[in-house]
């Protein structure tokens, strides 16, 4: 005879709970908010500095196409900083590739010395490889001058 025990959850329901979300009728623009939220303590956590609004993050950052193209592979997108000195802000902030992103830290020490027409590239992981023979030439380039 097999004894049955009752499942014990210490307080909680099992399963989504809408009525507990921020957004509580839109579960999508939920977990957004719940992306932010995380991304703003992680900045001000290590003193980074934020200044990014849930709108800014939600509409102008992280709209919809690029939202669902984030994740841990190379080929998937992330959110990086121009130049570590200054905070987290729309003007200071660009969405890459992790590859390019692992390829920027490589790079030069100021990132805001690349020009902005090569961000495109930067962000585009088909043309990877043009980014990373730029930050070569740009690094020898450099090497020339001093």
């Amino acid at each position: 005879m097999k004894i049955e025990h009752p499942v014990i959850h210490h307080g909680r329901r099992p399963g989504p709970r809408p009525q507990d979300w921020f957004y509580p009728h839109d579960e999508y623009k939920s977990m957004k908010h719940k992306n932010w939220s995380r991304a703003k303590a992680q900045g001000i956590f290590r003193n980074e500095g934020w200044e990014i609004t849930e709108d800014q993050w939600m509409n102008l950052i992280w709209p919809d196409h690029l939202f669902d193209r984030r994740g841990k592979k190379s080929y998937d997108l992330c959110m990086i900083r121009i130049d570590n000195s200054k905070p987290w802000s729309i003007q200071n902030t660009r969405i890459v590739t992790r590859r390019c992103q692992l390829i920027l830290q490589k790079g030069p020490t100021e990132m805001a010395e690349i020009e902005p027409g090569v961000w495109d590239v930067i962000g585009d992981s088909l043309r990877a490889h043009e980014a990373r023979m730029y930050l070569k030439e740009h690094r020898r380039i450099q090497r020339e001058s001093k």
